[in-house]
């Protein structure tokens, strides 16, 4: 689950680089924050996920 979302995440990245590259500035670092955000949201799946297996 959390490599589909980093495979997301970085599609998404990748989108906000062409809009950055087409002019759409804004739109872009909108996308870039939200990458941003979903990879925290990650991080913390990803943390959850050990201490569950920890069994904490």
């Amino acid at each position: 689950m959390l490599d589909h979302n980093r495979e997301h995440a970085a599609e998404l990245g990748g989108l906000a680089h062409n809009l950055y590259h087409a002019g759409q500035h804004e739109s872009a670092d909108i996308i870039n924050n939200a990458v941003k955000d979903f990879e925290t949201g990650s991080d913390k799946l990803a943390k959850a996920l050990e201490l569950i297996k920890e069994g904490k």
